[in-house]
């Protein structure tokens, strides 16, 4: 199971060989997915660079280079005594983990080393690692259905700011978030909500590492450096009715310099259903800020879902869903790995809604062979049926049409139903088997991923008439208090020493800054 899997590989290089952390997948017997190594050394499962050279920036999403191979050596050098003191998390300790401060420190091993200690300084203050272990005893393999409702606290922090953690999916992989800042009501949550501080920042760190954990275990499964789309809808946004000062304040010194301590996460801004005005601003502003700010955020108007630059990151569905408004999920995921021992079979249960897409891929060779050779057979007998949502209750599952137990070839298997025909009223559970019953000593190393595209119900949106005077005024602030963010958070090269400081160091952004967006090192 260390070897690297080329089915979900959206590259066409097939030499992007992963980078490998100590790669110990969460299993329930290991929730904590980490490996009791030497920190010290290099990974133990570190695969070579190949002929890629040269240093890549936070927006690509290849793997380590020779030469950053090289730094990432350098970096666990330097933080030899912090990763044997930290905990044993892949997400955290990881050379995919590494190479994202790396990036985003511009490949300066001693700032980046600087960085890293600092994260591990927020860690220890807030206690993040029992958060950590908490998600992964609660989600373990779950993370792409994630909501911001199941978190802590999450249920009365989404009432008041709205935003959707796995919105979609992109083309290439990446999962797609969505805030709606137009929505946002921090005023009322601070007059309303008892504690409202602590118990967004509790929201606000379970957020961030569910993030963490997603981004490594997906980066690990699609071998390539996995980040997020970051999209904000701005429809009927304002700053009167959407902005507060208090929250503003909280944002910048609580939860903004614990934000900026999880590096490289986003790789681009989408702001949809901006003023022609606010649009005109930002293009006047756009020269002053650096090209590697620019090159994250993009502008669009009402008409975004005509854009070819929003097409060439979202399929077609997601778009939809953003043109109808949509909060939910338009494109729910699950991946991961299992290992099938002999007569053994793996199930996977997923919720279809009536006249939603399911697409699945998935492929299988040998992890254990006991006297056989080594050029033994991959065949699973795969299957499709709907059941009850209780585990256990296979027997009384009826396949799918035309789905029933087959044999088939393991090494790369795709199928998909385009519209599956349910219950109107309620989601179907749809149980996905993998058996392995026709081998006695061999067992299987199943990869898979499975996708449930709902069905999107075209809404009309309404258009709330406002004075350009206003509108424009106010959403020029708001791009331009994301673009100087950006650059801001770009720019900080020098970290405050952590040994003279027990609690985070606030930093000092734009007064008119959204709490809704926290920018980190890259960001």
């Amino acid at each position: 199971w260390l070897k690297t899997s080329t089915l979900s590989c959206s590259q066409p290089d097939k030499r992007q060989l992963l980078l490998l952390g100590r790669f110990c997948p969460m299993t329930a017997s290991n929730p904590s997915g980490g490996a009791a190594a030497d920190v010290g050394n290099t990974d133990i499962g570190m695969y070579p660079a190949g002929r890629r050279t040269g240093l890549m920036s936070s927006l690509s999403d290849r793997l380590a280079t020779q030469e950053e191979a090289s730094l990432i050596v350098a970096l666990r050098r330097e933080l030899a005594k912090d990763l044997a003191a930290a905990p044993q998390f892949p997400e955290l300790i990881g050379d995919i983990r590494l190479l994202r401060t790396l990036r985003a420190m511009d490949h300066d091993v001693g700032n980046a080393a600087k960085a890293f200690r600092r994260h591990l300084l927020i860690r220890r203050h807030y206690n993040i690692d029992e958060k950590r272990q908490q998600l992964a005893r609660e989600w373990g393999g779950r993370l792409w259905e994630l909501s911001g409702a199941d978190l802590p606290n999450g249920n009365i922090i989404c009432r008041y700011i709205p935003e959707t953690i796995i919105f979609s999916v992109g083309k290439s992989g990446d999962p797609v978030s969505l805030s709606c800042w137009g929505k946002s009501r921090p005023a009322e949550m601070i007059r309303e909500v008892s504690d409202w501080d602590q118990r967004f920042l509790e929201y606000f760190i379970y957020q961030f590492e569910a993030k963490a954990m997603l981004l490594d275990e997906a980066s690990r499964a699609q071998n390539r450096l996995v980040h997020f789309l970051c999209v904000f809808d701005l429809h009927n946004w304002n700053f009167m009715g959407n902005s507060d000062r208090i929250w503003a304040r909280f944002c910048t010194e609580t939860t903004g310099p614990v934000g900026e301590t999880y590096h490289d996460f986003n790789r681009y801004f989408f702001a949809i259903r901006v003023t022609h005005m606010a649009k005109l601003a930002y293009k006047m502003m756009k020269p002053y800020f650096p090209k590697k700010v620019t090159d994250k955020v993009f502008i669009f108007g009402d008409d975004f879902a005509n854009d070819d630059e929003l097409h060439c990151a979202l399929d077609k569905n997601a778009i939809s869903a953003l043109s109808a408004g949509c909060l939910s999920a338009s494109t729910c995921r699950r991946e991961g790995r299992a290992t099938i021992r002999p007569r053994g079979s793996f199930e996977l249960r997923v919720e279809v809604p009536h006249g939603s897409a399911l697409r699945w891929s998935f492929g299988t060779e040998c992890s254990e062979w006991h006297g056989c050779s080594l050029g033994a057979s991959t065949d699973i007998i795969f299957s499709l049926s709907r059941c009850s949502a209780r585990v256990g209750d296979a027997e009384h599952s009826t396949y799918v049409h035309g789905w029933g137990p087959q044999l088939v070839e393991g090494h790369r298997v795709q199928g998909s139903i385009d519209q599956f025909d349910g219950n109107q009223d309620s989601s179907c559970m749809v149980m996905l088997r993998w058996s392995n019953g026709n081998s006695w000593i061999t067992s299987r190393a199943l990869h898979y991923r499975v996708e449930v595209t709902r069905p999107i119900v075209d809404l009309p949106i309404e258009v709330v008439p406002t004075k350009r005077s206003s509108s424009g005024a106010c959403t020029m602030i708001l791009l331009a208090t994301l673009a100087c963010s950006v650059a801001a958070a770009l720019g900080r090269v020098a970290l405050h020493d952590p040994s003279v400081a027990n609690t985070p160091v606030p930093v000092q952004p734009a007064p008119s800054a959204l709490a809704s967006l926290h920018v980190n090192q890259d960001g």
